[in-house]
């Protein structure tokens, strides 16, 4: 935001207080965010990468079996959580003083498995989704 000409009070990071904000560290590297992907690593049973930026937009799910529509379907699930990433952040950085640790200490997981799943079965014509299901499986969707 500095950089872009908008004064802030503090440009340190809003999660951890600790390093300066920037695109990287705020989406992949600050320890409260590094705590959420690892989180979706695990619930589709991958090993947590650590990409930068750039290799994230281009990564696809490792897989023995190249399924186009699981990749897509994760790609979205990506897109969504850095989205919901930048949620958080702003809702900590808008907060009033007082409510600030009470939302630093929330774990948006959950909710990025609700809203990428419906997001998912409501954006796309090909990929039904069982929003039940979807929560323990993510791999499981199918073609309509």
């Amino acid at each position: 935001m500095v950089s872009r000409g908008i004064p802030l009070a503090s440009t340190s990071c809003v999660f951890c207080d600790v390093s300066d904000e920037d695109l990287h560290h705020c989406f992949f590297l600050c320890p409260r965010v590094e705590m959420v992907w690892r989180k979706i690593w695990s619930w589709w049973g991958i090993a947590s990468p650590r990409p930068t930026y750039l290799e994230f937009l281009n990564m696809d799910i490792p897989t023995s079996r190249k399924n186009n529509i699981i990749n897509v379907v994760f790609k979205a699930t990506c897109v969504v959580s850095l989205w919901s990433i930048w949620a958080w952040r702003n809702r900590i950085f808008h907060a009033e003083d007082s409510e600030v640790e009470k939302l630093k200490l929330e774990d948006p997981f959950a909710s990025i498995q609700k809203l990428s799943g419906f997001w998912i079965s409501n954006r796309s014509r090909n990929i039904r989704i069982d929003l039940d299901f979807w929560v323990s499986n993510p791999t499981a969707v199918s073609e309509r």
